[in-house]
């Protein structure tokens, strides 16, 4: 058996946080100090929620003051960097600084993974596939838009790029692609360790193919703009809360033939009338271990587990 620390990070949205790769770092490394002082195993897992390194578009690239919410943020971002080669303006907009972002994006998280000895399922990100080759450098093989997290080991090298599989409405109007192959499992030094990124955790099926490749922690990033403690519209006697552990993370955890852990980091924070909202949690077999006391403040939890 080894031991091993599992971390959510519960992540704030704060644009300014992505105005360049020092802030970038220099913020995300403070929920790793506090993390770290938690930790005490031999191996240190943690994971950020979805979404939160694609503002990396504006901050880099637009002007982030005074935003009325998430939509009109990138609205502002693409009309600033329109794409006339692009039969879709709003995709080329993202294709167009691809290259630059991905690279600020995987040098912070690579930085950081090798700083603090840790495993670390980097925050969601619109990108293209990018990949480097000697003769054409780093580029675009393929100019879809997919919403992914990056995977890096404590040597801070990349080991998977996690695509998110299932879309919700407002992604797929945004003409980003989903991810039809099978769910990407990574082995490392301490386990199997499988990522669905939000939204694909409530799809049955996608469990099912997770369980049965063998494996043990399951790593969902997340970012919900539903009121988290307000009924909800499919279930008007349940929460948002309530229906998000029940068809979600319980669901996801319990009664598995091979998943015993599941950490789900969550965002908070309000961008103009956008708010994000949802406690962090950590289960073993269906059950909870760790759970953030607030949904709506940023919070880093941890848990010890032998595996």
């Amino acid at each position: 058996m080894v031991s091993l620390d599992i971390t959510a990070v519960q992540a704030a949205i704060e644009p300014n946080d992505y105005t360049s790769k020092k802030n970038m770092k220099r913020a995300f490394s403070k929920y790793l100090i506090d993390a770290k002082r938690q930790w005490s195993a031999k191996f240190h897992l943690a994971v950020f929620p979805e979404f939160l390194g694609t503002f990396l578009y504006p901050g880099l690239f637009s002007k982030i003051n005074n935003p009325q919410g998430i939509s009109k943020l990138l609205l502002r971002y693409v009309l600033g960097n329109f794409s006339f080669t692009s039969p879709n303006p709003f995709k080329g907009a993202f294709l167009k600084n691809a290259i630059f972002v991905e690279r600020t994006y995987r040098e912070v998280f690579s930085e950081l993974a090798e700083q603090f000895n840790a495993y670390i399922i980097a925050p969601s990100i619109f990108l293209p596939e990018i990949t480097f080759e000697s003769a054409k450098g780093w580029h675009i093989t393929k100019p879809n838009l997919y919403n992914m997290s990056y995977f890096f080991n404590p040597q801070g090298q990349l080991l998977a790029k996690i695509k998110k599989q299932r879309l919700t409405v407002l992604e797929t109007k945004l003409i980003f692609s989903g991810d039809n192959e099978q769910p990407q499992i990574v082995t490392t030094a301490f386990g199997k360790v499988g990522v669905l990124i939000c939204y694909d955790m409530f799809f049955q099926d996608i469990v099912q193919a997770i369980d049965v490749s063998g494996v043990n922690i399951l790593a969902v990033p997340s970012c919900n703009f539903a009121s988290w403690k307000e009924p909800t519209k499919y279930f008007p006697e349940k929460t948002q809360e309530q229906v998000w552990f029940l068809h979600g993370t319980i669901k996801a955890g319990e009664r598995r033939e091979n998943i015993r852990y599941i950490v789900n980091a969550m965002a908070v924070g309000k961008l103009g009338k956008d708010v994000a909202e949802g406690r962090s949690t950590i289960w073993k077999d269906g059950r909870l271990l760790e759970i953030a006391k607030s949904w709506n403040k940023p919070e880093v939890i941890s848990a010890y587990v032998e595996i």
